[in-house]
């Protein structure tokens, strides 16, 4: 996957999406079409949807929202909305071998680790599993292990590689 902007809301069965889309202060929105979840990475703008007991949000523009200091406004709310969930935001973006992870339980921040072939930007929190294997296995710079990471958290959360084709989301303007 070459681009990817994701939020995964854990536990999150019989959400009404529209009323999510009112509630995150999206305004009136409109469905516009069905895309996959490969897709959704190289579509500017909004895209929702559910899988399984999940709640998938594409969004460019507050994906890094979740990957510095202090919890802002948008992230606040999904805590709020969420208070029972794991919420876990995933980022890939191929041209700069960009990566960044947040996972928060119990409205909590527990990991955050963003980065690029620049540097790492930021690092929160003790180092995930996924992390672990990641550095024992493939011996390699920041930016190739962040974006292995970020690879098993999406076969973690979402199932293994075959089965993302199968996830869709709505894009909304």
């Amino acid at each position: 996957m070459n681009k990817l902007y994701l939020i995964i809301i854990t536990s999150a069965q019989n959400v009404n999406i529209h009323d999510l889309i009112t509630v995150l202060g999206y305004g009136e929105l409109i469905p516009v079409k069905n895309i996959d979840l490969y897709d959704s990475g190289v579509i500017y703008g909004l895209s929702l949807g559910a899988y399984h007991d999940k709640v998938l949000i594409s969004d460019h523009n507050r994906i890094f929202d979740f990957f510095g200091e202090g919890v802002l406004q948008y992230e606040q709310k999904l805590y709020d909305l969420f208070p029972q969930s794991e919420i876990v935001v995933l980022n890939l973006y191929s041209v700069i071998d960009g990566y960044g992870y947040s996972i928060i339980r119990d409205g909590k921040r527990k990991r955050i680790k963003h980065g690029s072939h620049e540097a790492v930007y930021y690092d929160f929190g003790e180092k995930t599993i996924e992390e672990i294997v990641v550095d024992e296995e493939y011996p390699v710079d920041d930016s190739h292990a962040g974006r292995l990471t970020v690879e098993y958290l999406l076969e973690k959360y979402l199932g293994n590689e075959k089965g993302w084709g199968d996830v869709k989301l709505v894009q909304y303007k």
